[in-house]
This record gives structure tokens, C-alpha cells and sequence, in this order.
């Protein structure tokens, strides 16, 4: 007859802590030499030994927790508290035991956690922008009620010198008439001066009024251009030029440079 085995929980967990300690510690000492003091601190541990439990006390100096963990026949349960305790160290944090009535806090939407990006202030003068960019693309499309852009003698250029008859013909008036959507934004854009010094009218109802008039000109000269119709291109180089003329009636037409942007 086989004798019977009595099972000691005692004995089993002094033989797993060495080993339970080596692992943790050799984790822990990874973490970086900025932690490492942190890492490798080891807190003080009581287990009181009951007939049915052991009972897990942390030095409340670092730790404001009480841990109660049931053996049920193995040692898994205090191996799952020692795993939780490193965890805690890495971090830095303190594990607290959780109210049963607290509320899981709300969870926030990356897009309304991340706050907008500050614009980049602007560059040029409005008359530079106006000059640079709105002079040239609005002339390329007051050009199509007289040219043909895609004359193949003399196909429209989109600039000059080596590279302005890369692109030609048609799709040079719709990206003209793209730019001069698209500038809305560069005319709205705020701290830009004019050439007098004078801030831009961003803020007043009217510059903005006459800029989205600009906006949607441009989008009628695509629209006209993708026809490539020239008889269509006539009728909106009237709009863009109505548009145009919106604004320079009130803000550049001036006596002098020093009233210009000026209501």
C-alpha cells in the first residue's frame, strides 16, 4: 500500500519565491539606469497563514493597499500579486484597490483631445500675393476669350523661360482657375500686412464678402475650362474680373498707397 503525500503550501512557496525574485529582478534591472533604483526596490511583504487563505500585507509607506489572496490548491494566485507589484514598480504608480461604485472615467476622441495646430504666420504682403500668384492666374484666363489654349501652333504656356511649355493648353486655365479658389485662404489669412503697413481687412464682413466672390469665381472658371469651350471661358472671365473689381473698388483704388486696405 502507497503512502499518502500530505500537501504543504508552505514548502512550495519558499521553493518558487528565489525563483520568482531572480525573474523579476532581472526584468526590473532592464528598465533603464534612470529607474533603476526604483525598479529594483523591493517592498515589504507580510503572509499570515489561516486555515483556509493567506493574507498578502504591502508596506503601506508605498504601497496603500491590502491584498487577500485564496490559495485553492496552488500558488498561482500570490504568483499573479508578485507579476502585478513589478508591473506597478516600472511605472512608477500605486496600485489601489478600485471603489466598487467608481465610474470608468470618459473616454476622450483623438480629435478633440488634439489641440489645432497654430497657423504659420504669412510671408509676403497681400500685394505680393496678389502680385505673385492672382495677377498671373487671373490673366491666363481673361487670355482664353481671344486664344485659343489648345492651338497647336501656339498652345497656352503656363509661365516662361525653359520649362513654360511643360504644361500647355487647357489644363493650364484649370489650374489657373484652381489657384484663384485656393487663394481665398492666402487673402483670409490673419497678421498678413499690406504694402502700406496696414493689417488686412480680415475681420470686416465685406473684404470677406467680396474674397468668397473670389472663391466662387474660381470655381466657375474650372468648371468652364473642363468644358473647353472658349465661349464659356468669355462669360466667366467676366465673373472673375466682377470679382476682381468687387474689392479693388473699396479697398485698393485709392488717391494714394497709404489709404490702401482702408474702407
Amino acid at each position: 500500500m502507497s503512502s499518502a503525500i500530505s500537501w504543504n503550501p508552505s514548502r512550495e512557496l519558499k521553493a518558487i519565491q528565489p525563483r520568482l525574485h531572480r525573474s523579476l529582478s532581472g526584468a526590473l534591472a532592464r528598465i533603464g539606469d534612470e529607474n533603476r533604483s526604483r525598479a529594483l526596490w523591493t517592498p515589504a511583504v507580510d503572509v499570515h497563514e489561516t486555515d483556509r487563505e493567506y493574507e498578502v500585507k504591502v508596506d503601506r509607506n508605498r504601497f496603500s493597499t491590502k491584498v487577500t489572496t485564496r490559495v485553492l490548491g496552488t500558488s498561482v494566485a500570490l504568483l499573479l500579486f508578485w507579476v502585478s507589484l513589478a508591473a506597478a514598480q516600472s511605472s512608477g504608480a500605486r496600485p489601489t484597490s478600485p471603489s466598487p461604485t467608481a465610474k470608468p472615467a470618459p473616454q476622450t476622441s483623438p480629435a478633440k483631445a488634439a489641440a489645432p495646430a497654430a497657423g504659420s504666420p504669412p510671408v509676403g504682403t497681400l500685394l505680393q500675393v496678389m502680385r505673385g500668384i492672382l495677377f498671373h492666374s487671373s490673366n491666363l484666363i481673361f487670355a482664353t476669350q481671344s486664344e485659343d489654349p489648345a492651338d497647336p501652333k501656339m498652345p497656352l504656356p503656363a509661365s516662361f523661360g525653359t520649362f513654360a511649355r511643360v504644361y500647355t493648353g487647357w489644363p493650364v486655365v484649370e489650374n489657373a482657375a484652381v489657384t484663384l479658389a485656393e487663394s481665398a485662404d492666402l487673402l483670409l489669412k490673419p497678421g498678413r500686412l499690406c504694402s502700406n503697413g496696414l493689417p488686412v481687412p480680415v475681420d470686416r464682413a465685406d473684404y470677406r464678402k467680396f474674397v468668397q466672390g473670389l472663391r466662387v469665381a474660381g470655381q466657375a472658371a474650372l468648371k468652364a475650362a473642363q468644358s473647353k469651350n472658349m465661349d464659356n471661358m468669355i462669360e466667366v472671365s467676366g465673373t472673375v474680373s466682377e470679382a476682381c473689381e468687387n474689392c479693388h473698388s473699396v479697398y485698393r483704388d485709392k488717391p494714394d498707397l497709404k489709404s490702401r486696405c482702408l474702407p
